[in-house]
Order: C-alpha cells, then structure tokens, then sequence
C-alpha cells in the first residue's frame, strides 16, 4: 500500500494530501462490502467493484467536506486523464472485452468513467430508489462473485426502471457529444430544448448506437435572476427547478410550459453524464449570467470555465478578442464574498494547458503558441485585479478563530492562488515575491510553505530582479528541512520538474541527486510525471523531450513495467500536436521504444 495515503501530519502534508488520504482509506474500507463481500465473477468485471466503490468514496468525500468543491474537482481529473483516454488509440468500455497484460485493466475509464456510470444511474433512480437497488443487491449477492449485469439487475428489480439501453454504456467506449438548442415562444410561455447526441469512432468501434443520458436542467430567469418552477408539456404540475430529461435518440426536442420569462438554461446540472456539451446559441452576457446567478455550483463553475476558454482559443487561433468581459467577469468573482473560498479558487483557476490542447483540432495543438496565449491572459488578469488580489491574500493571510478545517482549507487555497497570481507580475512589483519568501519561511505548515515555494519557483518570472537567486535559495532551505522525509522529498522533486523552463540536461542533473530512485515508483511519478504534467518543456520543438522519455520508458521497463507503461502514455496523444514536426519525432521514438522489446504491459 503507497504509504503517502496513509501518513501525514499538517508540517509535513498539504490539504490536497489529507484529501487524498480521506479518499484512499475510505475507498480501501468501502471495498469490504463493494469487493470483498460481493467480487467479481472475472477481471472483465472489473468496474462492477471498481467504479461503485471510486463512486461511493466520492460522495464519501463529499459528505466530509464541499460538495461542490468535490465534484469539481472529480470532474476536472476526468476531463484531464478520462477524455483524453477515450479519444485516443488506448478507448475501451468500462468493461472491456480483451486485454493483453491485467495490469493494463487499472485504467480512468474503469475507475472514473465507471463511477459516473453508478452516478448516473443513481440520478436517475434518485436516492431512495438507488438505495433500494443497492440493498437488493447486497442481500442477493453476499458472498458471492457476480458481474456488472447482476448489479443493474438489482437496480431493475428494485425500482421497475428499464436500463436495457443504459446499458451500452458498458460496452461501448468513448466520450458521447450532446449538443443543446432553445427557442423561447414569450406568447405561449414555452421553452423548447432540442438536444442531440452522437459519440466519435473509438478502436473497433466505428459506429455508436444511442447512449441513454440523464441530462439535468435548470432554467434561469433573465429578469428575476431566479430559478424557474419546471413543468414539461404533459405534466400535471411543475416539480422543482432541477428536471432530469433522459437523452435516448439521436435527436429529441423538450418542450417547457408555464415558463413566465424568458430563460438562460443551465445545462448538465452537478455535470449529470460524461459528455461533452456544446450549447451553440450561449454568448458571452449567458455566460457571465451563469456565472453570477446560476444556483448550481457545478454550472456556475463551468461558465467561468467556458468563458475563459472562449477567449484562451481565440487567442491560441491568431485573433485579438476584447478581454474585457472576462476580465471583469474574473474581477467580480474575486470580490464576491459571499462564495465559499475553496470554489472561489476551482473558479479563478483558469483551464490548463493540457485541457485546452485537447480542445483543439487533431493536428492543430502548438504547446508553445498555447503556452504563450495562456500567460498573456493570465498577466492581463493580474495586472487588472492585483489591487483585488491583494485584498483577498490579506484577508485571508492569517487563521481566524474558530473556523473548521474545512473553513481553513479554503482559505489557504485562495490566499496561496493569489499568491501565485500575483508574483507572475513580480517584476512589476516586488512585493509578491518578497511575500512569497516571508510566508515560505514563516509558514507553520506544509500547504502554505509548498504554496509559497510554487509561487517562487513556478510562478515568479525568471527575468524578475532577485527571482533566480531567490528560486535556488528556497529549493536548497526546503531540501535541507526536509531532506530526512521521503514522502516530503516527492514535493521538492516534483516542484523542478515542474519548473518553468525544464530541460532535458536539467532533468538528467536531478534524476542524478541523492534523493531520486528510478526503482522508487513515486519518485518517479513526482519526477518524471512532473516533468510530462507541463507540455510546453516535454514538448519542446526538436524532440528532446521525446527522446528522454523514450529511454525512460525503456530503463523503466526492465525495473517496473506498470510504472513504464503509465509513463509511455505521454505518447498516446501523439496525433494532435503541431507542426508535423512534433508529430514525426513522437512517432520515430515510439517505434523506437516498439523495436527494444518491451514487456506486455507497455
């Protein structure tokens, strides 16, 4: 068992850290019921254990703390490593129908993608309807090896709900599309919503029947900023303001009555299915309503997300977009003190450079044209609001008595994003980085020490006067701290990196530090994991960064093959990044590493 989901305490662990402990330890427990007590019949089975237990730890966690918060943040690693997963060569269904090594099995799309699969049938049943199934389940099946059938079996039989087609969503791979239109008849009081959905061709699966998709909905008065009493045509009466509507062809059309308004829908409600939705009508006055009135936290989130992205590919296309509204849209959610100070971060947190390469075209992804646009808005940002951030980094500088540790979490989160915020303009202003080294050296904890050390050595601009000497003083302060704990160690390896301006020769200098071990798995998720986590330096235009991996790969096989195989995922996505240059280098070494023999799992 990976001892850094086990250990900790707060000088040595961040919040991230006890998260992922609470997250880890509950999933273990929760596997005596889901895993122990009923298994699996077969490995192809997998997900019947797997994704019903990674679901029941997130609502776990979500009771412990935010929801909103952990959804977001659920959602953000499957959009990261699931989608990516499903849209590249290495798609499968939550229940897979081969395999070449079983180790190969541990995949997101088993674990993640077959949580939300649990998740959505739970929305649909609705709590006391999925509990029902669930008991049914257990009393039929203690003690005994079954398969996922026998799972959406109990949940049929317990609630007279047909999942017939629901059902492909075992055996079909890839990320549906939904794609949402509205028409509003002021005279009729009637709402129209036209969805429909299609899934790309995955491996072996050129063409996708119909998912059944539980698509939640809300409807946003524009007038009265609140939300709307929801009545579909047919309904004797309206029922709340959150309507689950079952997606099950190609295209349907839901017709709204009784609306008194006209509306801004707010589309896949607490992100109720895996999919990729395109609302082509929303401008960007929609998405800064959203933004501010919406009452679901996931959605309100994800207009801000939306947005940005709006303006992140523009820029990244060649056009000059007026930044203004995002700007502002930015400005006043940092002043909003009325939110929660850990969704403020998730909600300031613009996308990264990762997700909005894979936001683009095949083929049409640059790191660095990407890299460059996405700096130049964060420093647009932080130039208009450093005033703002200030004010939010001092009131949030300090304990308050008698907060939760909940309370205390968020804080931390939005004072150290302020931070990292505010030194990327350091060398307009020298105060951030001067702050960034007085909390390093004060902080009483992990989460605020790393956060000021990221803000120093990731953040701050190397050009900046004082940021180089100040970047090998911090680094050489933490190592000499904290050189004893190995599980701290992972911090300060993964923070270069990381760094901003990594090389190859730098990277072969740290795997050759005393506290690197290429037969340490977490050092080498924390080393060379960090260095793959920022595309603009492994990506680096004359293949370097391609080379160096693929000779990892190679010496990490011979030592660990299932740490080799997750490290040679960095090639998967080969067929998106330009120019073609790019593309052919990845291509040679991956035929390079195909002619050293390497074991089944990689």
């Amino acid at each position: 068992f990976n001892d850094r989901y086990v250990l900790a305490n707060p000088k040595t662990a961040t919040d991230s850290d006890f998260s992922g402990i609470e997250r880890v330890v509950g999933h273990e427990y929760f596997h005596n019921w889901t895993g122990n007590r009923v298994t699996c019949r077969d490995w192809f089975q997998l997900t019947l254990k797997e994704g019903l237990t990674v679901y029941r730890d997130q609502e776990f966690s979500a009771d412990m703390n935010s929801r909103a918060v952990k959804r977001i943040g659920d959602v953000m690693r499957l959009r990261t490593a699931q989608f990516r997963q499903d849209a590249g060569p290495m798609a499968h269904p939550i229940r897979p129908e081969s395999y070449i090594s079983m180790d190969n099995f541990y995949t997101v799309t088993v674990y993640e993608k077959g949580a939300e699969v649990i998740r959505m049938m739970a929305t649909i049943l609705g709590t006391d309807g999925f509990r029902k199934g669930t008991d049914l389940y257990f009393e039929r099946h203690d003690g005994q090896a079954v398969t996922c059938d026998d799972f959406v079996a109990a949940m049929e039989d317990a609630t007279g709900e047909d999942f017939t087609q629901f059902k492909r969503w075992y055996s079909q791979a890839g990320t549906p599309v939904l794609e949402a239109t509205t028409a509003y008849d002021a005279d009729l009081k009637q709402l129209s919503l036209t969805v429909k959905q299609s899934c790309p061709a995955t491996p072996k699966q050129s063409a996708k029947e119909p998912f059944d998709i539980p698509l939640a909905v809300g409807l946003i008065g524009k007038e009265s900023t609140q939300p709307v009493p929801l009545k579909l045509q047919g309904d004797s009466a309206a029922a709340g303001t959150t309507k689950v509507l079952r997606v099950t062809e190609p295209e349907q059309t839901y017709t709204f009555v009784d609306v008194p308004e006209d509306v801004v829908p707010s589309l896949l409600r607490e992100f109720s299915a895996p999919v990729k939705l395109t609302v082509p009508q929303r401008t960007d006055a929609d998405l800064q309503f959203l933004m501010v009135h919406d009452t679901d936290e996931f959605c309100r989130w994800e207009a801000g997300q939306e947005y940005a992205q709006k303006v992140l590919l523009a820029l990244i296309k060649g056009e000059t977009p007026d930044l203004t509204g995002l700007v502002a849209a930015f400005k006043g959610t940092l002043c909003d003190t009325s939110l929660d100070n850990a969704f403020k971060a998730l909600a300031l947190s613009l996308p990264t450079e990762s997700y909005l390469a894979d936001l683009l075209p095949e083929g049409e992804a640059d790191p660095d044209v990407i890299h460059e646009k996405r700096e130049l808005l964060v420093r647009s940002i932080c130039e208009a609001c450093a005033v703002d951030m200030w004010a939010v980094y001092e009131a949030n500088k300090d304990a308050v008595r008698g907060e939760t540790s909940g309370e205390a979490a968020g804080r931390r989160s939005i004072k150290n994003l302020m931070l990292m915020y505010l030194t990327k303009i350091t060398d307009a202003d020298p105060k951030a980085l001067t702050t960034a080294i007085a909390q390093f050296e004060s902080a009483e904890n992990m989460t605020d020490q790393l956060g000021a050390m990221s803000a120093v050595v990731l953040s701050c601009p190397p050009e900046a006067p004082g940021a180089a000497v100040a970047r090998e003083e911090v680094l050489a302060n933490f190592y000499e701290q904290w050189k004893h704990d190995n599980l701290v160690v992972l911090k300060w390896l993964g923070m270069q990196a990381s760094g901003s301006g990594m090389t190859v020769e730098g990277m072969q200098k740290l795997m050759a530090h005393e506290a690197f071990e290429l037969k340490n798995p977490n050092k080498v998720y924390a080393t060379i994991g960090g260095f793959c986590a920022v595309p603009v330096n492994v990506h680096k235009l004359d293949g370097s960064g391609y080379k160096f991996m693929a000779d990892v790969v190679k010496d990490l096989d011979k030592i660990n093959p299932q740490v080799a195989a997750r490290m040679a995922g960095l090639f998967t996505g080969w067929k998106k990044y330009a120019p073609a240059q790019r593309r052919d280098t990845m291509k040679a070494q991956m035929e390079s590493m195909l002619a050293a023999d390497l074991s089944p799992d990689t």
